[in-house]
């Protein structure tokens, strides 16, 4: 709980600089891209320009959480070589009406199509939902194919809480949602990994 807390501080911190206009704002780690408005900034830009860091401690959170959760993921699914890649962001969804597609985050999608570099998907939510916790909607939905795609349709949904952790791999095997947040802030880590060398992310946050 205490790393949850310290990655929505390092959120927060970031996310005063802008914050979206409808209910979705995304730090990306890697590229410093924050949502602002209906757009993005560079975060990182701004940051120089007012001479300021991103709070040490709670960066180096993020990184050692990041190592972890690759050895877990190349442990479970037997894979040698295993890189982070980009995106890397945390998100903080809240009720306000969607203005642009990027605020659209509840349509049913594959990260793999979204992301070429995505083969493997880790989300870590940092904090609870439910109707006594932080807020409510915003549980996420695996599902798969129905009839007309020659599958039975079937939905799986995962209830958030603090420190969970999810994994799946990142193709068209593994369909999924958000759904939409009703009140409160939700605030959720996405961690991509691949296997090929070429999308390997280099720099800070490799």
């Amino acid at each position: 709980r205490e790393q949850c807390q310290s990655l929505i501080e390092l959120a927060e911190y970031a996310m005063k600089f802008g914050g979206g206009s409808g209910g979705a704002t995304i730090l990306d780690f890697p590229s410093g891209a924050l949502s602002k408005g209906s757009q993005f900034i560079s975060l990182y830009q701004l940051m120089k320009q007012n001479e300021e860091q991103l709070p040490a401690e709670s960066v180096s959170v993020l990184k050692n959480v990041t190592h972890e959760v690759r050895k877990t993921i190349a442990d479970y699914f037997g894979v040698s070589q295993i890189m982070s890649t980009t995106p890397r962001f945390i998100s903080r969804m809240d009720e306000k009406p969607a203005q642009t597609m990027h605020d659209e985050y509840w349509h049913e999608h594959v990260d793999a199509d979204q992301y070429p570099g995505f083969e493997y998907t880790a989300l870590i939510y940092l904090n609870d939902q439910g109707v006594d916790a932080d807020y409510t909607g915003g549980e996420f939905s695996f599902v798969d194919p129905g009839p007309e795609k020659g599958g039975d349709e079937r939905v799986m949904t995962l209830q958030p809480k603090c420190g969970k952790l999810v994994f799946f791999t990142s193709g068209s095997e593994n369909v999924h949602h958000v759904h939409k947040v009703e009140h409160g802030r939700r605030y959720a880590l996405t961690i991509a990994f691949t296997c090929d060398k070429s999308k390997e992310l280099k720099g800070d946050y490799a």
